[in-house]
């Protein structure tokens, strides 16, 4: 009885410990993923503050915390790849993914050499900042740096494709910014403030093949470049209005190696010496941990005893915890007595067969009551030494098997925590395959997809960076509020095929239908019709936040359907976007409509109008790069009988 539950006690912990062993794995895989996407400095920030909620606090209140730090003295560097749409519209979407992939991982590698941290990729657009998390005094200089490997790097793309108007547009300023992530889904690392948005004006009013900077990223720069004047103003409306005066860099005075690898386009998958990286550690992780797991259970039974801590009376052996204690009692069998019992027997059967087949003699019946009372004894003795040793043995099991299912809770508790941090990283049918198959590019094609953006225009007129608001701090709160209401709203099953992508400053952006496997016996637009929903639902919590906090804020909205591509960038930093004409509409879509109003265009009303959906014609407008389209504003469901949204302006 003691060998079998010994054995199953040891199988019960080595399955605890091999779960832990794996869990171990898959944890250090997610915090690489984390810590890839997040810079460190958050990301532990993000695990600790998880690891000291309970488990009921995980997703209502730890989910809700403000990540956003203050940054001066940082340099803000935007750029745009010109010529992108042409080169990219004979492409397959997986040469479209692989490109991007390949240019970005560049940049990536560009950005780590020239201590630069990557914010994002908006579409063909990418963005960095120096100074972040630890400050440089050179952020300037490293910025600018940055920028010149960015255009060589484009130069040596623009020779092998033949695509001559193929460029890179590089603008800089240099200023201060509020870094980190909001909402409480699909976090990505961002910098929100007015210089900030200089910086992407700069971009905007740049010239294509040059670096466009500001008078403070100049004076920064303490004339170690050869620079002339940029004339923004003439390109850039947004410059012109604040005096903002630039400059383009021409040269460096100082001709000392600027480590830019030759501009030489770079796989994604590469190290600073341009080799593949080598992702034979993980593979190790994932296949040898029976070692580990020999090592773990040969440690654990040389360590286990009952002097641990749980004994508090070394006679009685009871357990300090009373709780422990009465477990124990309802789980033990009680094999003293029987034991004890079976001894007498014996010794009562060998009496009276001695009886039986010896002559009684006086010395012999004295010899044999003396031997069988020393008998006796020694049958006690030994009985009571081994039910000690039993009733260790037990409470050793007892705790084994306690500690067994303490830590089956524990890492299922820790799976759940990290499937909600990957979740929140990337949709989960990309986090799985991310995770199973690294250093594989991810890309898909979907041709029936629904695409939304969702802007509140008038916050930049609420955002202002005084002292009252920390300089911006506490706007950006109430954005983080916002934001995290409206991934509040997307956490309803109903919207399970909604699938938040980002949030670019005050734009919520989120498609529909990208679910790889499509459900059967389910309308195949229905996902469009979730996400009109979803857009109707946004605006009625808009409007409940205004009340509540007496502000006038107002949601635009535009909504486009149509094929797209998918797919992961960066191997190393994942970055998972959508791209195609149909991202390009929507977006139009949202800029060129009016607040409180959700716009679509004719294809998309059709669609929707033959679901329940009522529709007013706006009529032709110019979209940039469509020419005009015939657009609609969607007015609410028929069985409502609404015939108005909320703060819907004429």
């Amino acid at each position: 009885v003691s060998d079998q539950k010994q054995r199953l006690a040891f199988l019960g912990t080595r399955i605890s410990m091999e779960a832990k062993v794996k869990m171990e794995v898959q944890s250090k895989q997610q915090e690489r993923l984390l810590t890839s996407v997040l810079p460190r400095y958050i990301a532990l920030q993000i695990q600790d503050d998880m690891n000291k909620s309970s488990a009921g606090d995980v997703s209502d209140k730890q989910f809700s915390s403000f990540y956003i730090q203050r940054y001066e003295n940082i340099s803000i560097l935007f750029a745009d790849i010109v010529g992108f749409t042409k080169l990219s519209s004979t492409f397959t979407a997986q040469q479209l993914v692989q490109t991007l992939n390949e240019l970005f991982g560049s940049f990536d590698e560009k950005a780590e050499e020239n201590h630069c941290l990557r914010i994002k990729i908006l579409g063909d657009c990418y963005y960095c900042i120096c100074g972040v998390p630890d400050p440089r005094p050179d952020h300037a200089q490293s910025t600018v740096e940055m920028g010149v490997a960015m255009i060589r790097v484009i130069a040596d793309v623009r020779k092998k494709t033949g695509v001559s108007s193929l460029d890179m547009r590089v603008g800089i300023h240099s200023g201060a910014g509020l870094c980190g992530v909001m909402g409480r889904r699909k976090w990505q690392f961002d910098v929100w403030s007015s210089d900030v948005t200089l910086a992407n004006n700069m971009e905007a009013g740049g010239i294509p093949g040059r670096i466009h900077i500001t008078d403070t990223t100049y004076k920064h720069l303490k004339d170690d470049y050869e620079v002339e004047d940029g004339n923004g103003g003439t390109r850039s409306e947004y410059l012109r209005q604040r005096s903002v005066k630039t400059y383009l860099i021409k040269r460096k005075k100082h001709h000392e190696n600027t480590h830019t690898n030759g501009g030489k386009l770079v796989d994604g998958n590469a190290n600073k010496n341009g080799h593949k990286i080598n992702n034979t550690n993980t593979y190790d992780e994932e296949t040898n941990y029976e070692n580990k797991l020999t090592k773990m259970l040969d440690e654990d039974l040389q360590n286990r005893d009952l002097d641990n801590g749980e004994i508090s009376n070394p006679l009685t052996l009871r357990f300090k915890e009373v709780e422990t204690e009465r477990k124990y009692n309802c789980e033990k069998e009680n094999m003293g007595f029987t034991l004890l019992f079976a001894c007498y027997i014996v010794q009562l059967t060998c009496f009276i067969v001695s009886a039986i087949i010896l002559p009684i003699t006086l010395t012999r019946a004295i010899l044999f009551g003396v031997g069988s009372a020393i008998n006796i004894f020694l049958v006690i003795v030994t009985a009571a030494s081994n039910y000690r040793k039993m009733e260790i043995t037990a409470r050793i099991l007892f705790l084994w098997k306690k500690e067994a299912t303490e830590k089956k809770d524990g890492v299922e508790e820790l799976q759940r925590r990290n499937e909600l941090l990957v979740q929140n990283i990337l949709p989960l049918h990309v986090a799985k395959h991310f995770l199973t198959h690294q250093g594989e590019i991810y890309n898909e094609s979907h041709n029936e997809i629904g695409v939304m953006f969702a802007s509140i225009p008038n916050f930049q007129d609420f955002y202002t960076e005084d002292e009252i608001n920390v300089q911006g701090k506490e706007c950006l709160r109430f954005l983080n509020e916002v934001i995290i209401d409206f991934d509040n709203i997307l956490n309803n099953t109903k919207y399970k095929r909604i699938e938040k992508i980002k949030t670019i400053a005050s734009t919520y952006m989120a498609a529909s239908g990208i679910a790889p496997e499509p459900e059967e016996n389910v309308d195949k637009w229905q996902h469009l019709v979730d996400l009109a929903d979803f857009a109707l639902d946004l605006i009625k919590k808009l409007k409940e936040i205004n009340e509540n906090s007496f502000n006038s804020f107002h949601l635009r909205i535009g909504i486009s359907s149509g094929p797209i591509v998918a797919g992961v960038i960066g191997v190393n930093k994942p970055h998972y976007d959508i791209w195609g004409n149909t991202v390009n509409v929507a977006s139009r879509m949202d800029t060129t409509g009016k607040p409180g109003s959700v716009q679509v265009f004719q294809e998309t009303q059709e669609i929707l109008a033959t679901r329940g959906f009522k529709f007013t014609c706006r009529g032709l407008i110019l979209v940039k790069g469509k020419g005009k389209l015939l657009t609609y504003y969607l007015l609410g469901r028929e069985a409502t009988g609404a015939n108005h949204l909320p703060n819907m302006l004429h």
